[in-house]
């Protein structure tokens, strides 16, 4: 499976402004963090996969551009279990999945071009104090841009493990996933300064 950004379609969703999504999901943000309901805040989880589900966007392609973030929010629910509870541990890991599902769906049904000229035009004001609202830009296409390819290597290492016959415990896939990750970041480094990038 290739992972790719940008699902086409025509549902309301496809048709809202990318200025109005991001807000929302801001507002988002700050109402799941003001949420102490583990429950609640997987009922919004699943009220974002049946969003998905009638903007075109299946369970499975929404779970499948999620899950690079999985060993993120383990890593969180440990670290909450140990220091904390493990009710603590699930509350914020909640939070975390329903921002991150979001998220992913908002850039499923957002072309990344209309999100970086929304937040060029945000940081407009910037440029006062010497911020280039083209490279606050730049950095958000990147970022966006990096979700599936990181995804993409951790599936190509798997694979090749699995052909290979090794099985490893999954923490040892970390070091070829940074390797490669690595690799990718000075590749595209190199592309933007062989491009001289300006404002």
């Amino acid at each position: 499976m290739t992972l790719g950004l940008y699902v086409p379609g025509e549902s309301v969703l496809h048709r809202t402004p990318a200025g109005l999504k991001l807000v929302g999901l801001v507002v988002l943000g700050v109402g799941a963090f003001q949420l102490d309901s583990a429950a609640w805040l997987g009922a919004g989880a699943v009220v974002v996969v049946l969003a998905g589900a009638l903007a075109g966007v299946s369970p499975r392609v929404l779970a499948a551009h999620a899950r690079p973030a999985l060993v993120m929010l383990a890593f969180i629910f440990a670290a909450h279990a140990v220091l904390t509870s493990w009710e603590q541990g699930l509350l914020v890991v909640a939070r975390f999945a329903l921002l991150i599902l979001s998220a992913t769906l908002v850039t499923l049904t957002t072309r990344v071009a209309a999100m970086v000229a929304v937040v060029e035009r945000a940081c407009g004001p910037l440029r006062r104090v010497g911020v280039s609202p083209a490279r606050v830009g730049l950095v958000l296409a990147l970022a966006i841009r990096f979700v599936p390819v990181l995804a993409e290597k951790l599936r190509e290492i798997r694979e090749a493990r699995w052909a290979r016959g090794v099985d490893r415990p999954t923490v040892l896939v970390l070091v070829p996933l940074l390797v490669k990750t690595l690799r990718f970041a000075d590749q595209t480094a190199e592309a933007i300064d062989a491009r001289g990038f300006e404002e």
